[in-house]
């Protein structure tokens, strides 16, 4: 839209300007009006092009600064007011030398510069102040502590965060203050789970949506209509919210938090926050176990701590069914996680 308007000034301005050297100039082997003609013609064809040029690269700077605010936090969008006014006046000061020097030459396409400047002044200052209207609401008094919260303090809640249900625990207890972001999106991918035909899927999609009822009640958390109909993959439009807000993703997904990663974003990821919340258990140490089923080993036994680390025990199969007292003899990491090893302590039945 603007590279168009751009291109139809610049059009109707060297239309103009050619259409005043064409009366000044005369050619003589054609007649006035033919050559008033040509200058028009031609003059509309240098503007069209011209225009077309600068247009498009007018078009992705602006596309440029408005990706770039949509990053900066209410009060660097305040300073970034307070620039975009001194620079208007600049621009108020630099249009008299413009005008002075395209007078001489065509001063019919001097109030067209100047439009110009103004225009594309306003264009950004419309589009910035547009894009920022609901942060800025606590010049009013309806967010005044939102002034002095960082762009980070946003969290952008995934369907598998939702689905997991932990998030909210967090939030009541305080452990997560961030402003939570729910993006409308992501509602619809999990009212697409909840109607599905296959019962374990809709009970996970339900849980979804009660979770996020349960984040807007107990949480900072806002509903955002923001869409990228462009993406298809709600991941893809994860990335990119999350990119465009400066927040940090909320997610369960693997994949998505290598890909976060990759393009920079921090990634709040709930499995790895439990996994680094285990308690720490070292070799030596007596724990009471129960014990479930047969280990792999003749004799053994295998139960699960309250964090889901298994528990090998050693000469314990006849004790499965009960609780026992273990002392830990050694911890084995792998890639699925951490096992343990324990002997039953002396003396226990």
């Amino acid at each position: 839209m603007l590279a168009e308007a751009i291109r139809l000034i610049f059009m109707l301005a060297v239309a103009v300007g050619s259409a005043y050297l064409g009366k000044i100039w005369q050619i003589s082997f054609v007649s006035k009006n033919l050559a008033l003609i040509l200058f028009i013609v031609i003059g509309t064809g240098i503007g069209y092009v011209l225009g077309g040029v600068i247009g498009r690269k007018l078009d992705r700077t602006v596309k440029w600064i408005e990706e770039k605010t949509q990053k900066v936090s209410p009060s660097e969008l305040v300073m970034g007011s307070g620039g975009l006014i001194l620079g208007l006046v600049v621009s108020s000061l630099v249009s008299q030398p413009i005008k002075e020097a395209l007078s001489p030459i065509t001063p019919v396409a001097v109030p067209y510069a100047i439009v110009l400047v103004y225009f594309i002044f306003g264009y950004l200052g419309l589009n910035i102040f547009a894009r920022k209207k609901a942060s800025l609401d606590f010049f009013s008094g309806i967010s005044a502590g939102s002034a002095s919260k960082s762009k980070n303090n946003t969290l952008v809640i995934d369907s598998s965060v939702a689905i997991d249900g932990r998030i909210a625990e967090l939030v009541k207890m305080g452990f997560i203050s961030a402003n939570i972001v729910i993006p409308r999106f992501i509602i619809n991918e999990l009212q697409g789970i909840a109607d599905s035909d296959d019962e374990l899927k809709r009970a996970r999609g339900r849980r979804g949506l009660d979770v996020l009822q349960v984040l807007t009640k107990v949480g900072p958390a806002e509903l955002l209509e923001k869409d990228y109909p462009e993406l298809i993959e709600p991941d893809d439009k994860l990335i990119q919210l999350s990119s465009d807000l400066g927040a940090t993703l909320a997610t369960n997904d693997y994949n998505l938090s290598k890909v976060a990663a990759l393009e920079k974003i921090k990634v709040l990821n709930i499995n790895e926050l439990a996994i680094k919340l285990r308690p720490v258990v070292l070799p030596g140490e007596t724990l009471k176990i129960l014990l479930v089923k047969k280990g792999k080993e003749k004799g053994q036994a295998v139960g699960y701590l309250e964090d889901g680390t298994m528990l090998v025990v050693e000469s314990a199969q006849s004790h499965i069914g009960s609780e026992v007292e273990a002392t830990v003899t050694s911890i084995l990491q792998t890639s699925a996680g951490k096992m343990m090893f324990a002997k039953l302590v002396k003396g226990a039945k």
